[in-house]
Order: C-alpha cells, then sequence, then structure tokens
C-alpha cells in the first residue's frame, strides 16, 4: 500500500539519521549491529 511505502521511506531516514548523526564510533558500530539484527541492513547499504 502507498502509505506503508511512504511509513518505511520515513523510518529510513529517520535510522540513516541517527547512523550519521552519532559520532561515537562505538554507538555507531551498536546501532548498525542491532540493524542486522533485527535483519533490516539491507535497507542501508
Amino acid at each position: 500500500s502507498k502509505h506503508k511505502g511512504t511509513r518505511v521511506e520515513e523510518l529510513r531516514r529517520e535510522v540513516r539519521q541517527l547512523i550519521t548523526s552519532t559520532t561515537e564510533q562505538v554507538a555507531q558500530l551498536e546501532l548498525i549491529n542491532s540493524l542486522e539484527r533485527l535483519g533490516v541492513a539491507y535497507h542501508f547499504e
């Protein structure tokens, strides 16, 4: 559905913002690790 696709894009932007705004490397790696464990990391490659 159109709304679902829009929401997915919003969430992708929010997560990308989190990754790029995190200045501590350890926190950034933890976030990326969490995305991989959730099985959604492929959205951000």
